[in-house]
């Protein structure tokens, strides 16, 4: 009989021991569940394993397949799940890129925003303020615009996230 160590904050099975750990450690199980029970590793991959129903003990969803088809069955319903968390990454990514634009060239201590009070002050007008209003906005709306993009791509698809994974999140 093994003791099958799950990670509660990771969601996956740490690995199988032959001891409890908890054992000589009580605070181990504030990180982990411990559950007995055999895995056949010839015949199943470890990192497939999930909760059960009840979160009592561990299951395969993929138990009769090869090795090879489970491998690569646990590889596609991971990829959708990293593709949710990277597009809320890639989400905050575009903000900050847009921001990052903005603040370069465009702060009320940049270049442009100097030459263009200089220009207004010897021209008597606000033109070419207006003109660096209207580069800012552009840059807001495209940034707005690549973010739109990136929401309406689907990470519970294979397609959206093989889209989501390779959206560069600068490039706008």
């Amino acid at each position: 009989m093994a003791f099958i160590i799950w990670d509660i904050e990771q969601e996956h099975i740490r690995t199988t021991l032959d001891w409890d750990p908890s054992v000589a450690d009580p605070e181990y199980l504030k990180r982990h569940k411990i559950f007995e029970g055999d895995i056949n590793l010839d015949e199943n991959i470890l990192c497939a394993y999930e909760l059960n129903a009840a979160g009592d003990g561990v299951v395969n969803p993929y138990a009769g397949k090869t090795k090879e088809e489970q491998t690569q069955l646990h590889t596609a319903a991971r990829k959708l799940v990293n593709a949710a968390a990277l597009k809320a990454d890639k989400l905050i990514e575009i903000k900050t890129s847009t921001g990052s634009k903005l603040e370069d060239e465009y702060s009320s201590s940049g270049w442009r925003h100097e030459k263009a009070t200089e220009t207004d002050l010897l021209n008597g007008n606000n033109a070419a303020m207006t003109a660096l209003a209207t580069e800012k906005k552009a840059i807001r709306d495209a940034g707005n615009a690549h973010a739109e993009t990136l929401k309406a791509l689907d990470p519970t698809t294979s397609a959206g996230a093989d889209a989501i994974i390779a959206f560069d999140a600068t490039d706008f």
